[in-house]
């Protein structure tokens, strides 16, 4: 079934117009009565700039003297929203206005009240554009104030640890450029110090907390890369010099000492400088130095890539086997004295890059995941796939039991599954697994169709599909009319159309039209929303439907269908699309409408232009579509779809 119907299309228009909605009733809507106009409305809630000539948007007006403010993020996200806006304003300092003019033909008119109301109220429209104008407001201010205080803090501390003739050159370089803001919030984070974004005035933190985080190895790695360290610490003496410092340095226990692990990493390794490397950074039982373990029920696959990786690279490594095809990768202490300097050496930056990212081998990764993810294909979901697709579709079951292209089945689960949005889980030892459910959610019978027939055989596929549609088991898609326009719509026809001009016919649904709606698309050989169909709902925007006169369908020769004429351009390309789609529907031209009732011939010829209601404003006859009814074939089941979000099919 789809998402809730009580779930709002654009979050807060809900709340935001749960006091504020008209309440109209038929006499209202049938012309008796006083309607509030939009411009009424503007009035109360806008302010009048008499120098523009312009209605002022409220709540969102703001200076970048203060960005990161909710008034800037309610300015961008209505301005987003409503192009038609005009911002205003000087370098510093803007403003949204409406013009006058544009009051009676915008489109989104009762979202655009709800986030006015909102915004005076002084709440954030959307929280994703809050965070990106706080985020944009941050860096803004890192340029201007806290990169400075930040770099001579670091001088301060640490200057006199460089290697470089100008130290502050070298830190100034750093942290000015594109890492230095995130090298501070990594060690922002250390510190537990955090960003105040508060609305009233820019981002603010405390430099000296966040300077405390801060430790000579910490900013040496972030500011250097493993290759250039080590030459960075030695520079060029003499390799006896290099080994004396290289010694003294193991006897330093100083958290801070100017040479760090890697420079410990040097090309002056021997089995001594190995030994203690290795019992200071890895695990070790009866002498064996563990650099990765793994096996089916421990572990992930990181661990598994990350020990082909090194068995690849380094072969001299010992190997322990374990249970469950688990083992060890690490180091004998007896292989110290044969294993080449130099490829310790790398082994080592190897090792220590892992701190930084856990993953040394991403294409070796990617390829054990395929692997785990057809063990899974072939072991379980293969069959409960099938099993559940034979069931949800019962009149292709045989077929899909014979089915045994394996590949292409799997083609058609991969793509489904991509369309669920639906990401693989992985499990303890590196199994993988998902929500099966979802992706036969998802699975139409127009797909199951494309992907069994092969493509040298589609006018098989053809044949398939016309004989889905000579069936006469269509879907649909239908706008809804609103309860008060919908109303008013029966009255009018039950006031101006008598009972015996009614044509009620020898099948059901002709007569009065009891439930008054706009047909989007016709004739869909589809009994489920596929996810051809629900990718075109989620990419169409809510739009308006415009009411016209009263006019007459007269293509049979038995009746005729009395009906108004409504206009949209979106609803004319969301027809466009949907007709791209398969489809049974063999009317050349998309002529939208409401009918009133089907009449006998010859009748009603007199109610042919004439307008639904006494003294309409524009408004009252505009509605604002925001989700569609997708009727099912077979049961005229109706599955209420959003428009411009995704949709959950259970």
């Amino acid at each position: 079934m789809a998402m809730s119907d009580e779930i709002d299309l654009i979050p807060h228009i809900g709340e935001a117009l749960e006091d504020d909605e008209p309440e109209l009733d038929v006499k209202e809507l049938a012309g008796s009565g006083e309607y509030e106009s939009r411009e009424d409305w503007a009035r109360q809630n806008l302010y009048w700039d008499e120098d523009r000539k312009m209605w002022e948007i409220p709540g969102t007006d703001y200076s970048m003297m203060f960005p990161g403010t909710v008034e800037h993020a309610n300015h961008v996200f209505m301005l987003r929203t409503f192009p038609w806006l005009e911002q205003d304003g000087s370098e510093l300092s803007y403003r949204l206005f409406l013009e006058p003019e544009k009051l009676d033909w915008m489109p989104l008119w009762n979202p655009f009240r709800g986030y006015v109301k909102r915004a005076i109220h002084g709440h954030a429209l959307d929280d994703d554009t809050m965070s990106e104008v706080a985020q944009q407001a941050i860096e803004r201010t890192w340029k201007d104030t806290y990169a400075k205080e930040f770099a001579e803090s670091m001088l301060e501390r640490f200057g006199g640890e460089f290697k470089a003739t100008n130290p502050r050159a070298e830190i100034e370089n750093f942290i000015f450029g594109p890492r230095g803001l995130q090298f501070f919030n990594r060690m922002a984070s250390k510190a537990e110090e955090f960003w105040d974004t508060d609305t009233s005035h820019k981002p603010s933190i405390s430099v000296d907390h966040v300077a405390d985080a801060v430790t000579w190895p910490k900013l040496h790695d972030a500011m250097y890369s493993a290759k250039n360290q080590l030459k960075l610490s030695l520079g060029d003496r003499p390799k006896e010099e290099q080994l004396d410092m290289f010694e003294a340095a193991l006897d330093d226990d100083e958290e801070e000492d100017m040479l760090s692990d890697v420079m410990r990493s040097s090309k002056i390794a021997n089995p001594e400088v190995m030994l203690a490397w290795l019992m200071e950074n890895l695990s070790e039982q009866n002498g064996f130095y563990t650099l990765v373990a793994h096996s089916d029920y421990s572990g992930s696959l990181v661990e598994k890539a990350n020990a082909a990786y090194f068995k690849r690279k380094y072969p001299w490594l010992a190997i322990h086997k374990l249970g469950y095809n688990g083992e060890e990768v690490g180091i004998d202490e007896e292989d110290l004295a044969s294993i080449p300097p130099d490829e310790f050496i790398n082994l080592q930056a190897d090792y220590l890059s892992l701190e930084n990212y856990p993953l040394l081998d991403e294409e070796g990764h990617s390829e054990l995941e395929e692997e785990k993810r057809w063990e899974a294909w072939t072991g379980w979901i293969k069959r409960d796939y099938r099993q559940a697709l034979a069931v949800k579709f019962p009149n292709l079951e045989s077929a899909l039991l014979d089915f045994e292209d394996d590949g292409k089945f799997f083609a058609l689960f991969d793509n489904a599954r991509d369309l669920a949005g639906e990401e693989w889980d992985e499990d303890t030892g590196g199994d993988q697994s998902l929500h099966l459910d979802k992706v036969v959610g998802t699975t139409s019978e127009h797909m199951v169709r494309q992907w069994m027939f092969p493509e040298q055989d589609q006018n098989q596929f053809r044949l398939e599909l016309e004989s889905l549609c000579e069936s006469r088991e269509y879907s649909c898609l239908l706008a809804e009319a609103p309860d008060n326009l919908a109303d008013a719509l029966i009255k009018w026809g039950q006031m101006y159309v008598m009972d015996d001009e009614i044509y009620t016919g020898d099948e059901p649904g002709f007569g009065r039209e009891t439930d008054p709606h706009v047909t989007c698309k016709y004739g869909l050989c589809e009994t489920e929303p596929g996810p051809q169909l629900l990718k075109i709902l989620e990419e169409t925007q809510p739009f308006e439907i415009e009411v016209m006169g009263c006019s007459l369908f007269e293509s049979s020769p038995d009746y005729d269908v009395l009906k108004f004429d409504v206009e949209s351009d979106v609803l004319r390309q969301l027809n466009a699309r949907l007709s791209q789609l398969p489809n049974s529907d063999e009317h050349p031209e998309f002529r939208p409408h409401l009918t009133v009732c089907y009449i006998t011939k010859g009748t009603c010829r007199e109610l042919v232009g004439k307008r639904l209601l006494a003294e309409p404003t524009p408004a009252d006859l505009r509605f604002l579509v925001k989700s569609v009814l997708f009727s099912k074939a077979g049961t005229g089941d109706k599955l209420r779809l959003f428009l411009g979000k995704p949709n959950l099919i259970e």
